[in-house]
């Protein structure tokens, strides 16, 4: 559980690791769900993957 709580902490993503994909910071959405992670990179399709995975 250690590295999910890493994960959880925004700072520790990098937004512009791909340039041609890089997203706004406040884009970045972090969750799990036990012990399935879910990041998510993304200025258009981000909420909408987030509720998806919330609703498993």
């Amino acid at each position: 559980m250690k590295q999910i709580c890493q994960i959880n902490e925004k700072e520790n993503v990098d937004p512009m690791k791909w340039v041609c994909v890089g997203v706004d910071t406040k884009n970045i959405l972090v969750d799990n769900i036990g012990d399935v992670l879910i990041l998510v990179m993304s200025d258009e399709a981000g909420k909408a993957l987030h509720e998806a995975f919330l609703s498993l």
